[in-house]
């Protein structure tokens, strides 16, 4: 009924459609997803007429979602229809605002300076010589005459010598500002050949503020920090780190973004169906019967590139390409009857069978320059930038966080890296000084460093400072408010290290005739650190490893010294003298890595000692391998 009543009062009138250039207006917000994708937002000022109105928005960017055009702000106004299409315009439909059209009027410009350019010189050329034709006259020239032509003519001359020398400088300003214009351009990524189209419905002429809101591609941001830590006055590491949030925003969507209101959203919006997947039934069927084997059927064990089985590996020798060590730990004096005991309850214990399924083929995914989540991001490192201190309004909800970045941000549309600032939180961090002279002899700083803010780090490169200085790379993984992360700081080049290993080898005597003879290996490894600070090491960690058997039978490995370590579970830390000893996580006791904790005063020095027997039979030749 309201319908019926609206198009008899409000008849259609036939009139042009009201033409908006978005070049004319500023974009007033952007919000950046994680999934190529931005939702842009513009305001018009509009006079609607009584009646029908048509207007179009032209120069939107040709990255548009078609699809995603919403018209919103009219008012008592209503819309009745909304279409979005990429078109590109017509020769003669050219914006005055464009590229080609400003470089087209500044050389008509040019063209019409270069005229009066000539029209000056054959002026000069015309006063010089009529100048010479006095000099032919037969009758002289009064000399108040001659003093008058001679001063007209050299006004005149001065005069047009001037004229040209300001049509050369504003040719030469013409001619750079084209190239300015042309350089623009080609740094410009992504057309703008999108256009809006809006039928609206007044019931009087009125002012509305038209807001255009739609989504486009080619615009992506990731997360980057540098973190920077400083020492104290006596040269030890600071307790506090700060945490500078940037993000690294890309766009070619052929808009620029100039002075917008900014909103980075690690949502992933799609423009294609998300609905909840299909479950099928998943079937039991009999496996592919494999090819048979043998000289007479030599397509399979024939081929020459099918790789060789791979071999077990031989005591004595290096182990078979892809052998797996097992960790074999054992403490002095071990009962024989109990390890065996408790291999045999290992054995009681058979694996489930595994069931064969048909698993389906999963189709891959657009590689995206936002989804480079992972921690081994290339990026190029700079000195510490200049960056304002800014603050950031962080939303988070169950599905997303979004950052709404205080004050206004200008991004070109030019396909490069652009950092904006998001927070520059302070951290508390907790210093160690850590070593592995086995493969290094050098000490670094790790810092360890909780996130005390109220931001969600999300995974990104990390460039690490030490006193101005970069020092390291790194990366994060998603760290929550209270999570803790490490760091490198860098080589602490006054603590010396020295290294040393030893082994000697020792072959039992033969008991009898029919017993097999052994050979003992005496091995170890010490760890010299240095201190020449004038502060102490706190917190000193020395990480090494013991070698692992492959078979336990036969080749062993007796842990002597410190003994206490043979009998520590995972986790737990063992008291040597002044020091501790513990195995490393991720399971350090199974594949040989422990660490030593101790603290070295200012100017002194601590030794570490690690020893352990290799026993194994006197024939059975065996090498240590990393």
């Amino acid at each position: 009924m309201y319908m019926r009543e609206w198009t008899r009062c409000h008849r259609p009138t036939m009139s042009s459609p009201l033409q908006l250039t978005a070049s004319d207006e500023d974009i007033k917000s952007v919000t950046i997803y994680k999934s190529d994708r931005a939702e842009v937002a513009r305001s018009f000022q509009v006079t609607l007429q009584s009646g029908r109105n048509e207007v179009e928005i032209l120069g939107l960017s040709s990255a548009i979602d078609v699809d995603s055009a919403r018209v919103t702000g009219l008012g008592d106004a209503r819309l009745f229809e909304v279409s979005c299409k990429i078109q590109k315009p017509e020769s003669w439909d050219v914006s005055p605002d464009s590229a080609s059209e400003r470089i087209r009027a500044l050389r008509a410009k040019n063209a019409t300076l270069s005229q009066e350019k000539r029209n000056a010189e054959s002026a000069a050329r015309l006063l010089r010589e009529y100048g010479k034709s006095l000099g032919g006259q037969t009758q002289a020239v009064p000399p108040a005459d001659a003093d008058a032509f001679l001063d007209r003519y050299l006004a005149r001359g001065a005069d047009l010598a001037r004229t040209c020398a300001r049509l050369d400088e504003e040719m030469l300003q013409i001619q750079r500002e084209i190239q300015k214009i042309s350089a623009e351009g080609s740094a410009v990524k992504g057309k703008t050949d999108g256009r809006v189209t809006a039928v609206i419905m007044a019931k009087a002429q009125t002012e509305v503020v038209l807001k255009l809101t739609y989504v486009v591609r080619q615009a992506r941001w990731k997360p980057s920090y540098e973190l920077h830590a400083h020492s104290d006055e006596s040269g030890m590491p600071a307790s506090s780190v700060s945490l500078h949030y940037r993000a690294i925003i890309m766009q070619m969507t052929g808009e620029t973004w100039r002075g917008v209101a900014l909103t980075l959203s690690t949502a992933r919006p799609s423009l294609a169906d998300e609905s909840i997947p299909e479950l099928t039934p998943s079937r039991l069927v009999p496996p592919p019967t494999p090819p048979r084997v043998g000289p007479e059927y030599p397509g399979f064990a024939g081929w020459p590139d099918r790789p060789a089985p791979i071999a077990p590996p031989v005591l004595g020798g290096p182990p078979g390409p892809g052998a797996q060590p097992t960790v074999i730990i054992q403490p002095p004096y071990q009962s024989r009857a109990r390890s065996s005991r408790s291999r045999s309850r290992s054995r009681s214990h058979s694996p489930p069978i595994p069931v064969p399924f048909i698993a389906s083929e999963a189709s891959s995914s657009e590689a995206s320059w936002a989804a480079s989540d992972v921690e081994d991001e290339v990026e190029l490192v700079v000195p510490p930038s200049s960056f304002k201190p800014t603050t950031s309004i962080a939303k988070e909800s169950p599905l997303f966080i979004s950052y709404k970045i205080d004050g206004e941000s200008s991004i070109p549309s030019d396909g490069e890296d652009h950092k904006v600032s998001i927070a520059e939180p302070s951290f508390q961090a907790t210093v160690s000084h850590v070593v592995v002279p086995k493969v290094k002899a050098v000490v670094y700083l790790e810092a360890k460093v909780k996130n005390t803010s109220d931001y969600r780090l999300m995974p990104g490169p990390v460039n690490i400072f030490f006193d101005d200085s970069f020092v390291s790379k790194t990366s994060i993984k998603d760290i929550a408010p209270g999570g803790e992360f490490t760091c490198t700081l860098g080589p602490d080049l006054g603590t010396r290290v020295t290294y040393n290993r030893t082994s000697k080898l020792e072959t039992d005597a033969q008991t009898s005739r029919f017993s097999e003879q052994y050979a003992t290996t005496t091995c170890s490894a010490s760890t010299s650190v240095t201190n020449t600070h004038p502060f102490a090491l706190a917190a000193l960690i020395v990480r090494d490893s013991l070698p692992i058997s492959d078979d336990e039978k036969r080749v062993r490995v007796i842990l002597r010294d410190p003994a206490v370590l043979a009998e520590a579970e995972q986790g737990e830390e063992k008291d040597v003298g002044q020091y501790k000893a513990s195995w490393s996580d991720d399971d350090g006791r199974k594949k040989g890595l422990y660490e030593w904790h101790c603290s070295v005063e200012a100017g002194k020095d601590v030794t570490l000692l690690t020893a352990w027997d290799v026993k194994a039979p006197a024939d059975v030749k065996w090498i240590e391998k990393s």
